[in-house]
């Protein structure tokens, strides 16, 4: 896992998102949010990241 700030997330978001790791963005060198990519293999349409995450499609 490896940790991000905003303005390196904002440069480099298709190299980061095509690592296909977990990322923490961070904000002023503070945990602010986590990137979790999603398994392809398990369905990952837009109600599964729903379901993942808690909320309501």
């Amino acid at each position: 896992m490896q940790n991000v700030g905003i303005k390196e997330l904002k440069n480099q978001a298709s190299a980061i998102v095509g690592a296909d790791e977990a990322v923490i963005i961070e904000k002023y060198r503070r945990p602010m949010d986590m990137y979790v990519p999603l398994d392809g293999s398990q369905g990952s349409d837009k109600g599964r990241v729903y379901q993942l995450a808690g909320s309501s499609a």
